[in-house]
């Protein structure tokens, strides 16, 4: 099989949620795109914080 992410030939391909659709990957990728997860989810905490947001609407 072939990632489709990459183009690697590969055994198997993984399944990972990520930018809310589900991807089939090989295992190197899966791994980059959960950290780019966690940067993103960082990086969205950081601005909230910045923004002092309470969360919901008023």
């Amino acid at each position: 099989m072939q990632c489709p992410r990459c183009s690697e030939e590969v055994d198997e391909l993984q399944t990972i949620n990520a930018d809310g659709k589900r991807k089939r990957v090989c295992e190197d990728c899966v791994g980059q795109l959960q950290e780019q997860d966690e940067i993103a989810d960082a990086a969205t905490s950081a601005m909230k914080g910045m923004m002092e947001y309470k969360g919901g609407r008023r």
